[in-house]
């Protein structure tokens, strides 16, 4: 640390804190994220990460070595932020990145009318652009929404915070790491097995109005789901700057589920036919709900844009429109 003189804290989470630093031999501003490991992790919550200043070892949390390989691996993309350097301090790991001025969050809030479409559309196709190369690596980044995009000085926007991340085949298989797998930054992801939980982390890491980005099928308990999650979350983001505010506003998971009724009308076995097999499907019986034209919510956008929209936000993952699919994402500029 003493390469870093610190400014001021810019965020916190469940794991840690974010700094604006100095650093000094480059006289550049950074972001660090400093993450204490707690002295209670067990062995099978920890994986080996090579310290390059020590023979030895340090055992980090799963999640960090995960957004550690994560953003190694994808960090040829100018739309995922770039990971400077990882190194330890004491009983904390910290991850520098490059200061970023705002976020989508923010910037959707603080507008004084709605965004303009233009704009709309620029966001939108640099978030799938930067989507389209972690799914190209087999990367879920299963928490995004408006706060994790971050927008430097000049407008371009780029995917943060990777601690809920994932690593997915080709093929859908979920992918992890072994308990005694060496974590190198360095290199590129394999893929050993991983057993996952990813609603009930939700459930106790996340503030209650981040559900809002989530998936239906996580909300009913889905825990074989694939690069659809990642999908709807873009589509839930894509209303919210069309509309300066969320689509599905929830309460809780059961007011969430509602809310999405309410807009897209309750699904039936028919329509969606995996939801019987979701472990929490019938748990609660759901008013019917006949649903609302998306072009009643979002009256003032333009066909184009509804019509892309539907496509993101649809019940069964695998008719969403994946990123890969917007085979000419640049035509958006055009519409």
């Amino acid at each position: 640390m003493d390469e870093y003189t610190i400014q001021n804290v810019i965020g916190q989470g469940a794991h840690g804190i974010v700094l604006k630093a100095k650093h000094l031999p480059s006289n550049s501003i950074v972001a660090l994220k400093k993450i204490q490991i707690e002295s209670n992790n067990t062995n099978q919550n920890l994986l080996s990460y090579p310290r390059h200043s020590s023979k030895h070892n340090v055992k980090l949390p799963k999640g960090i070595a995960r957004e550690i390989l994560a953003l190694r691996a994808a960090d040829d993309n100018p739309h995922i932020i770039d990971l400077i350097k990882v190194f330890g301090h004491g009983n904390s790991v910290i991850l520098s990145f490059p200061f970023m001025e705002t976020d989508l969050n923010n910037l959707i809030k603080s507008s004084q009318s709605r965004m303009h479409e233009a704009h709309v559309k620029r966001f939108l196709r640099m978030l799938l652009l930067g989507v389209r190369h972690l799914h190209n690596l087999g990367i879920l980044h299963r928490d995004l929404k408006p706060a994790n995009l971050l927008i430097d000085k000049n407008g371009l926007l780029k995917i943060a915070d990777f601690g809920l991340c994932r690593l997915a085949g080709k093929h859908g298989a979920q992918i992890g790491f072994d308990q005694d797998d060496d974590i190198d930054p360095n290199r590129t992801p394999k893929a050993p097995d991983l057993s996952h939980q990813v609603a009930t982390r939700y459930r106790t890491l996340l503030l209650s109005h981040y559900r809002w980005y989530r998936a239906p099928e996580l909300l009913y308990g889905c825990r074989n789901y694939d690069q659809g999650i990642d999908i709807w979350a873009i589509g839930c983001i894509f209303a919210e700057m069309l509309n300066s505010g969320p689509l599905f506003p929830g309460q809780n998971d059961i007011d969430q589920i509602i809310c999405i009724h309410r807009i897209l009308g309750s699904p039936s076995i028919n329509t969606w036919p995996e939801l019987e097999y979701f472990p929490d499907y019938q748990k609660i019986e759901f008013q019917s709900e006949p649903g609302i034209p998306l072009e009643r919510i979002f009256c003032d956008s333009s066909p184009f844009s509804i019509d892309l929209l539907k496509k993101f936000i649809l019940y069964r993952s695998k008719n969403r429109i994946s990123a890969a699919q917007v085979h000419d994402i640049a035509s958006i500029y055009r519409h």
